[in-house]
């Protein structure tokens, strides 16, 4: 069994054999890319797999249990096929705010082709990557969108937001709640548990829960953070606000 397969398997996800392919030909991409264009720190096939493609598909789990219809009930989700005859939730529009080479959204986005994704980051160069991609395995379900989140104000709002590692989580939902439907989900991922960051959080979230999981072949700590939108009306963060990166700003715990 081949590292792609077996780390799918972990991961509970029934992936079709031209998904796959367009994964592998995505991480081919990116090691080609980023001779040049520095996309990412993380070197080697088998690395890439593990920290990029591993850590971005653990969202699959997530999307399959909490964007259904009842997103809180306790049940166990059942394995996920990326076939969009066996897919159990609905398409729903989902943003991944400071996306960099497309992490975690594009392997999202081919495993899961019943959802739209909007890919966003303010760093062209890593926009023109993802364009060449999205144009090279003809994906259909993804939009690019170079620009700050601050600065995007698309007609209609998110189902959900992802972020991998941009900022700290107060900071995310500052910056990204206006791109938030009432009720909608933020599933955030971070390395360590982020307990003093969800400290100055308002009211105007509710902290769903912050869960470790583990990635195939990944001896690291991660943990996703899942938050749901009251009303978010007026900014969220406390203090003076940002840091001025947006989307584009530090690595917080993932490397």
């Amino acid at each position: 069994m081949s590292l792609l397969d077996a780390g799918l398997a972990q991961l509970g996800i029934d992936c079709e054999a031209d998904a796959k392919a367009q994964l592998i030909d995505f991480v081919e991409l990116l090691i080609k890319w980023n001779r040049v264009y520095n996309l990412t720190s993380i070197n080697g096939r088998q690395q890439i797999i593990i920290r990029h493609l591993f850590d971005s598909l653990s969202l699959v789990h997530y999307f399959e249990q909490y964007l259904g219809p009842e997103p809180f009930s306790k049940s166990k989700p059942k394995p996920i096929s990326s076939s969009a005859n066996n897919l159990t939730t609905k398409q729903k529009r989902i943003i991944d705010v400071g996306c960099g080479a497309g992490l975690p959204g594009l392997p999202l986005a081919i495993v899961c082709p019943q959802h739209e994704f909007v890919l966003l980051d303010s760093n062209t160069k890593k926009t023109r990557f993802i364009v060449q991609v999205v144009s090279d395995l003809g994906l259909k379900n993804i939009t690019i969108e170079p620009s700050r989140s601050q600065d995007f104000h698309p007609e209609q709002q998110f189902d959900c937001i992802i972020s991998r590692a941009v900022s700290s989580v107060s900071e995310i939902v500052a910056i990204t709640a206006h791109l938030c439907m009432q009720k909608g989900l933020f599933l955030i991922m971070k390395g360590t548990n982020p307990r003093q960051e969800l400290e100055t959080l308002t009211d105007e979230v509710i902290v769903r829960f912050v869960e470790r999981v583990n990635i195939p072949k990944l001896d690291a700590e991660r943990h996703i953070v899942c938050l749901q939108a009251k009303s978010l009306q007026k900014p969220l963060l406390s203090g003076k606000g940002l840091s001025g990166k947006g989307s584009g700003g530090k690595n917080h715990g993932i490397a």
